[in-house]
């Protein structure tokens, strides 16, 4: 599951290290700006605005191992000729944030934002690692080794090199390579807070927050006029008005508008640091699929409902009624994913979540019977086998109702009892988790 350094969550931290460390990024993006207002070679762009990935501390995308794609020098011009725009705050921001360069990248930042950052706080990550291994990691899973650019020395304007006493592992050429540990409140599986994609989502929040009356009103009043527009032309067209196609127009207007009104970006940046609390809340956090609540004083462990859905969009592609497997299949399939998914979230409280899981899946596996079944003498004499009286069986047979809502009735839920549907072999989460997990 790719991570990844979110700088916000280092702005937003009550840590007195990690503000030294926002303040110390800061001033480092201070001093390219210094540097590119006079002007540079393409040797000079390379040498303070080109960064190499970090592999060693594992984080984000890479198809084998833990080498990805450097930023490389396309993103260091990239990063000189907009370095103006990412520390200019308008006046609006309580800091500057080295992210709010990724608002004018198009296409997935992540990955770029945290490389960078990585880079730029290399030297802490360093003393963390440091830290942890004298005092938990076996004497001889460590070495002393250097570590190249561990940090930037304002006085001869170039990163200089530091060794560190560090774990290490042997890479795929047997070579000795160190590992970087990274404090996992700083990361985060999803996108930065600072985004390109939330700040295009967060047009109507932004407007809203304008505090110049003048560019408020403007705003309003432009976007205003693109809708008007659109609707006389579908009025005219004699089509209907869709607000899908409302809230993009909206969106594309607005993009328009912030090349014209830069500042718009600060005022997202802006909410961003008023719900800040948001960011990095116990509740909110997502990591490795869970999330955290607090219980009488102690960190407890929930799963996540990003999580939840997945589980749930998976459990509906192995109960599909179309996807031809057999039942006997099917049954070994689901036990195969509950199992697992099960193991894995075994640390989780889970009871209420699994009991409602529980309820819905077998609805689906009645379903998935009674569509099978099709005709009504086929219906009939299952539901017979099944322990139903004639009577109800028939009535129950001949149901014209579509197949979830039959597959509710309550005969079907007599006839398809726990018991029945552990002898046809299928399992429930809440039988795995009493099992295995239950703490």
């Amino acid at each position: 599951m790719p991570l990844f350094v979110d700088p916000m969550l280092i702005f937003n931290s009550n840590k007195p290290e990690y503000k030294a460390l926002h303040e110390e990024i800061i001033k480092f993006f201070h001093f390219l700006y210094k540097k590119a207002e006079k002007g540079l070679t393409k040797k000079e762009i390379g040498a303070w605005f080109n960064f190499k990935e970090v592999p060693n501390n594992w984080l984000g995308y890479s198809l084998e191992g833990n080498k990805g794609l450097a930023l490389g020098q396309k993103y260091a011009e990239f990063l000189y000729n907009n370095i103006a725009f990412a520390i200019n705050t308008n006046g609006l921001t309580q800091s500057g944030h080295i992210e709010k360069i990724m608002l004018l990248y198009e296409g997935s930042g992540k990955d770029k934002i945290s490389d960078l950052t990585v880079n730029l706080i290399k030297g802490y990550l360093c003393e963390y690692t440091e830290k942890f291994a004298m005092e938990y990691i076996d004497s001889k899973y460590f070495k002393r080794l250097p570590v190249e650019k561990a940090y930037f020395n304002y006085e001869t304007e170039s990163f200089v090199s530091k060794e560190y006493t560090l774990p290490y592992i042997y890479n795929e050429k047997g070579k000795i390579e160190y590992v970087l540990l990274t404090p996992y409140d700083i990361l985060r599986e999803d996108d930065p807070a600072i985004n390109r994609k939330d700040f295009i989502d967060s047009y109507d929040s932004v407007r809203m927050t304008i505090e110049n009356d003048a560019l408020r009103a403007y705003v309003n009043n432009y976007l205003s006029k693109v809708v008007r527009e659109y609707e006389e032309k579908q009025k005219k067209n004699k089509k209907k008005v869709s607000e899908r196609s409302i809230a993009k127009i909206e969106k594309q207007a607005f993009m328009e508008l912030v090349k014209e009104y830069p500042e718009l970006y600060d005022y997202y940046i802006k909410c961003k640091e008023k719900n800040a609390d948001c960011v990095s809340h116990i509740s909110k956090v997502k990591y490795l699929g869970y999330s955290f609540y607090n219980y009488r004083g102690k960190c407890r462990f929930r799963v996540h409902p990003k999580s939840v859905t997945k589980m749930k969009s998976r459990i509906r592609e192995l109960t599909n009624r179309s996807n031809g497997w057999g039942n006997e299949y099917r049954a070994l399939k689901l036990t195969q994913f509950i199992r697992g998914w099960v193991n894995y979230f075994g640390m989780a409280d889970m009871k209420k979540l699994l009991k409602e899981t529980d309820e819905w899946l077998r609805h689906k596996i009645r379903a998935i019977y009674w569509k099978q079944w099709k005709k009504v003498r086929t219906k009939y004499r299952e539901l017979k086998k099944l322990g139903v009286d004639k009577e109800k069986a028939w009535i129950c047979a001949n149901m014209r109702n579509g197949n979830w809502y039959c597959s509710g009735y309550f005969v079907l839920q007599t006839a398809f009892n726990n018991k029945k549907l552990r002898e046809l072999g299928y399992p429930t989460f809440t039988e795995f988790y009493l099992k295995t997990c239950e703490n």
